[in-house]
């Protein structure tokens, strides 16, 4: 039975734990104290040893380190990712790399390139003896595998639900996925996931990694950890296991990031040897009135009010997004802080343009079939809107895998950013043009099929496609407002049956709830939430809640 304490608790520091907190629960504010008592009393540091605080985001890294107040020399703050790539793939992945046929020397850290050149996916396709498979789709097949770690220990890498690989309707094999990652490899691509995968060989195959990694970091603590997926979760059990105290913090129903592996059941699975359950109930950070709608939805894990401040009840607002937001703001006379599911709803209102976006993947998917041109094209229009977003060296990192040069890089953006009127509402047709004049490109052949999706569809509706790597911007997508808290918050509902949430919610097993969840808690003062339409008989329903409905 888990022991119930506050933000300001302080617990044993030689026993692994977990600790299960709601949103505003404090759990960064303790984890901070947590680590001040560990560096002020513990006796297992030495005089070398660090503490590891991991967390799923950089935000979430960020906000741990700027809320230490011991030495900061003595702790390492980052995401997972970072902290495996950087202790154990990049040291010792040539133990591997010949067996794997991993290409070290045109290894440059992470790359999530898709190869998506004819040869490349023929290749596959004969390897799999999948003659009627077409390149577009296995192209996004292959982007949608993740690995997947099995009960006997054995890694694979597969699409899950599985992936078509033509029209006609047949399933992609699950041998094609291993194979592409070996072509891959081969020249030096190391994707996301990847990352994971040599992490895991390499601590299975030779454990004084382990070793080695709980004496440089002794307490090792992972903030968010209902974000991490299998493989991960079973990394950090092992560093656990060789001597390292290993902390949990987190809550299942915050988990949002399936789309990457993360499964919400590892948190509340997670075990080791002298394990020890605490819990934080208190919300210190929103008003009663949005605490009471959060209880609503999560029956199960009722949260105290610790500010026991009233303010106004969430408000449902009808309408038109642009005018719904406005309407917030009105109300707010503050910024409000917008939260969507898809980068859409996000782009519009950077943009304050709405394109009618239909398919929120047709960046990733444009029908031409010469794939240079293709990734030259979506690459650009990436590079461009980050770069619109002052994220010039995540644009330039861009460009510079379809082998542009910094310093061509440096004056095509500018040059491009001075001429964006030129070709923003034009179509893609016109943004194909405005780049043929000035790069080496393949022609566009009239009268096919390629022509004519550049011709029907914008430069706008594929640039409101882009995620930002990194976004604090007040329009963004829930995943990347993680970790963050805002006094005033615009939740967007797609359509009235993402409002389920409300009515009928399963924070346990369906995602999309988790989601909509976590944009909720973000708000500290007032916290809107945005329909496009509403019928009489949900309209009914929704007025038993503790919100208000107002048409706009």
């Amino acid at each position: 039975m888990a022991i119930e304490i506050s933000s300001e608790s302080q617990i044993d520091i030689n026993h692994h734990f977990r600790v299960s907190a709601g949103p505003g629960a404090g759990k960064t504010h303790w984890l901070s104290l947590h680590v001040s008592h560990v560096l002020k009393d513990s006796n297992r540091l030495g005089k070398m040893g660090k503490v590891a605080c991991l967390s799923y985001t950089n935000v979430g890294a960020e906000t741990l380190m700027g809320r230490m107040c011991e030495d900061r020399s003595r702790v390492l703050s980052c995401t997972i990712h970072s902290f495996l790539y950087a202790y154990i793939v990049k040291p010792y992945l040539h133990f591997i790399a010949a067996e794997e046929g991993f290409e070290m020397e045109l290894l440059t850290g992470e790359d999530d390139r898709i190869l998506s050149d004819y040869k490349t996916i023929e290749s596959v396709l004969n390897a799999v003896n999948q003659r009627y498979g077409e390149q577009s789709m296995v192209v996004s097949a292959i982007r949608s595998a993740k690995w997947k770690l099995l009960d006997n220990g054995t890694l694979i890498c597969v699409a899950t639900p599985k992936k078509k690989c033509c029209t006609k309707g047949y399933i992609l094999s699950d041998n094609a996925y291993g194979i592409y990652k070996k072509l891959a490899w081969a020249k030096g691509y190391m994707h996301y996931d990847d990352i994971l995968y040599f992490s895991y060989k390499l601590m299975q195959k030779y454990p004084f990694i382990g070793r080695t990694l709980a004496i440089q970091f002794p307490y090792v603590f992972v903030d968010e950890f209902q974000d991490t997926n299998p493989i991960q979760a079973k990394i950090i059990k092992l560093l656990g296991d060789n001597g390292a105290i290993v902390g949990v913090i987190g809550d299942y129903a915050q988990s949002i990031y399936g789309f990457l592996g993360a499964d919400p059941r590892q948190f509340v699975s997670f075990t080791l040897d002298g394990f020890r359950n605490y819990t934080i109930r208190d919300n210190r950070r929103s008003t009663n009135e949005i605490i009471d709608l959060l209880n609503v939805i999560r029956t199960e894990f009722q949260q105290h009010p610790i500010r026991n401040k009233h303010g106004m009840k969430p408000l449902l607002l009808v309408g038109e997004l642009m005018a719904c937001y406005d309407e917030a703001q009105r109300i707010a006379t503050d910024e409000v802080h917008a939260l969507s599911y898809r980068n859409i709803e996000a782009n519009i209102l950077k943009q304050r343009v709405n394109a009618h976006v239909q398919d929120s993947k047709i960046l990733n998917q444009i029908t031409d079939s010469n794939s240079e041109r293709k990734e030259f094209v979506a690459t650009w229009i990436k590079a461009i809107e980050h770069a619109r977003n002052k994220q010039f060296g995540a644009a330039f990192k861009m460009l510079e895998t379809i082998g542009v040069s910094d310093l061509d890089a440096y004056i095509s953006v500018k040059e491009a950013l001075d001429d964006y009127d030129r070709y923003c509402d034009g179509s893609l047709k016109d943004f194909f043009d405005y780049l043929y004049e000035r790069w080496d490109l393949r022609k566009l052949k009239p009268s096919t099929s390629i022509y004519r999706f550049y011709s029907l569809h914008t430069y706008r509706e594929l640039s409101q496609c882009v995620g930002l790597l990194e976004d604090t911007s007040a329009q963004r997508t829930v995943h990347k407002a993680k970790g963050d808290e805002f006094d005033n918050v615009l939740v967007i509902f797609t359509d009235e049956k993402a409002l389920k949430v409300l009515l009928k919610p399963d924070i346990q097993n369906y995602e999309p709830d988790r989601v909509y969840y976590v944009a909720m808690s973000r708000a500290r003062n007032r916290l809107f939430l945005t329909v496009p339409s509403l019928s009489t008989k949900v309209e009914e329903k929704l007025r038993n809640l503790p919100i208000e409905i107002r048409k706009i």
